[in-house]
């Protein structure tokens, strides 16, 4: 999940930056009339994504139970 919402952030800022410059990614070509709040709607999901896998991860990390430690006789 982290891995899709940096590249959905990327693509979708990198678009609305492009829009201003008259060029285009391919992926979004379509989505050119709707152009710069569709880049920015796109960036905020790939960001939304990216803190939702950073948290579960750190929630995972949290979560894992601790080794005893091993006992010496």
């Amino acid at each position: 999940m982290l891995r899709l919402g940096i590249f959905l952030a990327l693509i979708g800022f990198v678009s609305v930056g492009f829009h201003f410059s008259d060029y285009q990614l391919r992926y979004l070509m379509w989505a050119e009339d709707y152009q710069p709040f569709f880049g920015i709607g796109l960036g905020l999901v790939g960001l939304a994504l990216v803190a939702v896998g950073v948290a579960a991860k750190n929630k995972k990390k949290a979560a894992a139970p601790q080794q005893p430690l091993p006992q010496q006789p």
